[in-house]
This record gives C-alpha cells, structure tokens and sequence, in this order.
C-alpha cells in the first residue's frame, strides 16, 4: 500500500473512490434520481456520495446532471471545471490500470512438507 501511494501520489482509499465516482457517471439520465446513483456506485449515504463527488468532479452532483441534459443553465466556468476534474480522474485511472499491469506477481517459496521426504 505504501508503494501504491509512493508511486502514484493518491492513496487507494482515494483510488477507490475515483473509481466509483467515474462510474457513477454512467448512471446519469434524466430519469435516475441522485440518491438512486449513490446508492448503485456503492455509496451508503448521498450526503457522502455528494461531498466525494464534489470534491472529486469540482461541482456538485445537480450541477453535474444539468451538464449532461441537452439543455442546460451553466456557466462557462462550471462547464469548464467539470471537464478538467473529469479529465484529470480518467488520467488519474489510465495511470493507475498502467501501474497495475505492469506489476509482477510476486513469487511465493515453494515449501516441502515434511511428510513427504
């Protein structure tokens, strides 16, 4: 775990939680509800889900949904933080399944029983 964050400067807590949240977005259409999304991305709380997703995304899960409607209110700027956090996450996981296939399964020792000699 220790090298996990050494090496890619987030902790798999943090990793995790990416994860979920990227995948939460697949969720989003006009007729899934929030707490439905946060309840489906394994989360056990909106409140939560919410605050992840903030952090994570850089607005919150309703501005989000309005982004992805055909027709919606928001700013430039909110547009604009949703795409560099949504491009950051999607590197921030590219690198992280890069790191994880290059990894090599550790050898374990072969140990003889001594019933057998």
């Amino acid at each position: 775990m220790k090298r996990f964050k050494r090496e890619l400067n987030i902790t798999i807590k943090e990793y995790i939680n990416i994860k979920k949240i990227l995948n939460s977005l697949e969720h989003y259409n006009y007729n899934n509800k929030i707490l439905n999304i946060a309840f489906k991305s394994g989360y056990n709380s909106l409140e939560y889900y919410s605050e992840i997703f903030t952090t994570l995304v850089g607005v919150s899960p309703r501005t989000y949904k309005k982004y992805i409607l055909p027709v919606n209110n928001l700013t430039d700027d909110e547009i604009n933080i949703i795409r560099i956090n949504l491009t950051n996450l999607i590197a921030i996981d590219t690198k992280v399944k890069k790191y994880i296939t290059n990894q090599k399964p550790k050898e374990l020792p072969v140990r003889k029983l001594s019933i057998f000699n």
